[in-house]
Protein backbone atom coordinates (compact mmCIF):
# COMPACT_ATOMS: atom_id res chain seq x y z
CA UNK A 1 0.00 0.00 0.00
CA UNK A 2 1.79 3.22 -0.85
CA UNK A 3 1.30 6.62 0.99
CA UNK A 4 -1.52 7.53 -1.63
CA UNK A 5 -3.52 4.76 -1.22
CA UNK A 6 -3.89 5.39 2.50
CA UNK A 7 -6.51 7.78 4.18
CA UNK A 8 -5.22 10.89 5.63
CA UNK A 9 -4.03 10.87 9.27
CA UNK A 10 -6.29 13.32 10.54
CA UNK A 11 -9.20 11.36 8.97
CA UNK A 12 -7.88 8.03 11.06
CA UNK A 13 -7.63 10.20 14.21
CA UNK A 14 -11.35 11.54 13.58
CA UNK A 15 -12.54 8.40 12.51
CA UNK A 16 -10.85 6.66 16.14
CA UNK A 17 -12.79 9.15 17.89
CA UNK A 18 -16.04 8.54 16.61
CA UNK A 19 -15.44 4.95 17.11
CA UNK A 20 -14.38 5.38 20.59
CA UNK A 21 -17.55 8.49 21.14
CA UNK A 22 -20.13 5.91 20.33
CA UNK A 23 -18.26 2.52 22.10
CA UNK A 24 -18.56 5.11 25.06
CA UNK A 25 -22.17 5.89 24.55
CA UNK A 26 -22.81 2.15 23.97
CA UNK A 27 -21.27 1.18 27.25
CA UNK A 28 -23.18 3.36 29.70
CA UNK A 29 -26.13 2.24 27.94
CA UNK A 30 -25.16 -1.34 28.67
CA UNK A 31 -24.27 -0.16 32.57
CA UNK A 32 -27.84 1.29 32.90
CA UNK A 33 -29.06 -1.55 31.38
CA UNK A 34 -27.00 -4.18 33.82
CA UNK A 35 -28.02 -2.07 36.76
CA UNK A 36 -31.35 -1.81 36.58
CA UNK A 37 -31.64 -5.41 36.04
CA UNK A 38 -29.40 -6.15 38.82
CA UNK A 39 -30.86 -3.66 41.28
CA UNK A 40 -34.63 -5.18 39.64
CA UNK A 41 -33.91 -8.97 40.11
CA UNK A 42 -32.07 -8.40 43.45
CA UNK A 43 -32.24 -5.58 44.93
CA UNK A 44 -28.18 -4.66 44.41
CA UNK A 45 -26.48 -2.26 42.58
CA UNK A 46 -23.43 -1.88 40.58
CA UNK A 47 -20.49 -0.64 42.05
CA UNK A 48 -16.60 0.54 40.94
CA UNK A 49 -14.24 -1.61 39.53
CA UNK A 50 -12.95 -4.21 42.02
CA UNK A 51 -10.03 -3.26 43.68
CA UNK A 52 -8.72 -6.80 44.12
CA UNK A 53 -8.51 -7.85 40.45
CA UNK A 54 -10.08 -4.98 38.09
CA UNK A 55 -12.11 -7.70 36.16
CA UNK A 56 -15.70 -6.53 36.82
CA UNK A 57 -17.55 -4.10 38.54
CA UNK A 58 -18.74 -4.73 42.59
CA UNK A 59 -22.32 -5.46 42.86
CA UNK A 60 -23.52 -3.92 46.01
CA UNK A 61 -26.37 -5.22 48.60
CA UNK A 62 -27.38 -6.73 51.54
CA UNK A 63 -24.12 -4.99 53.51
CA UNK A 64 -21.44 -6.50 51.45
CA UNK A 65 -19.59 -5.80 48.53
CA UNK A 66 -19.10 -8.91 45.47
CA UNK A 67 -16.86 -9.15 42.95
CA UNK A 68 -18.27 -11.83 40.15
CA UNK A 69 -15.17 -12.32 38.18
CA UNK A 70 -12.53 -13.28 41.21
CA UNK A 71 -15.40 -13.74 44.44
CA UNK A 72 -14.03 -11.59 46.75
CA UNK A 73 -16.38 -9.92 49.06
CA UNK A 74 -16.36 -7.20 51.54
CA UNK A 75 -18.31 -5.80 54.10
CA UNK A 76 -19.36 -2.80 53.74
Amino acid sequence: MTSSDRPPLGANAQSLATRLAATETRLRQLETACDAIIRDGTGCALGPPCPACDGSLLLIGRGTMYCPACRDRRTL
